[in-house]
């Protein structure tokens, strides 16, 4: 898998719709993502749903290159998927 800044669309916005609709939540970085979900759905989310998040640490541009950050991005989608066909 090829990064391609040309082609490659932003993040898209968490809404609390989405939130509350998944089944399994995943960050790739706690560090930068708990402090945004607390500040942006506090009011709106319980603890279980902040506890639901998963993440895994996966640093952004500005610390990774994505040839560094795209595989471990796979790898973790893999183990997820195999945890979750196991489920």
């Amino acid at each position: 898998m090829d990064f391609d800044p040309d082609t490659a669309r932003a993040p898209l916005q968490l809404e609390v719709s989405d939130f509350a609709s998944a089944d399994h939540v995943v960050a790739l970085k706690q560090r930068e993502h708990f402090p945004l979900l607390r500040e942006r759905f506090f009011s709106s989310l319980s603890i279980k749903d902040f506890a639901r998040v998963e993440y895994w640490d996966v640093h952004d541009i500005d610390f990774m290159a994505p040839d560094r950050a795209l595989p471990l991005i796979e790898q973790r989608l893999d183990d997820l998927m195999t945890r979750l066909r196991g489920a």
